[in-house]
């Protein structure tokens, strides 16, 4: 297996920032076969700090898997899946982090299960917290 993760960060101004990430990955078919499965990822983010506490960022992303290597859905095209999300981060604590955020995702097949249906997009509103231990 090959795995690749390349991004970049830009500071546009002194508050606002763009991060690009591309990941790619290639497995062999089967041991010794000379045919690969490939998958891929993309995303951007804008990210603007309010203040030293508060962060708000838009990320749009894209994920190709085809062949199911990461992600098996069982359906024709794989997980071909697009995204958007909006964040609202607020640092409570030098080490705790509380984020509430909103994504859509839509797939080229139905593979979003949503009140005992499959659909081909799936809205999430979450909230998490994120604690560092060591320094």
């Amino acid at each position: 297996m090959i795995f690749n993760n390349f991004y970049a960060r830009f500071d546009l101004l002194e508050k606002a920032t763009i991060i690009t990430g591309f990941d790619w990955g290639m497995q062999q078919q089967t041991k010794g076969s000379s045919s690969f499965d490939t998958w891929m990822g993309a995303v951007s983010i804008l990210q603007f700090a309010f203040n030293d506490s508060n962060k708000a960022a838009f990320r749009a992303e894209y994920y190709g898997d085809a062949s199911g290597v990461i992600i098996d859905t069982g359906t024709l095209n794989g997980f071909k899946t697009t995204g958007v999300s909006v964040n609202f981060d607020r640092q409570l604590f030098s080490n705790i982090v509380w984020r509430m955020e909103g994504r859509i995702l839509k797939s080229k097949d139905d593979i979003f299960l949503k009140e005992g249906k499959l659909k081909n997009n799936n809205f999430t509103l979450l909230s998490s917290l994120a604690v560092k231990f060591i320094k």
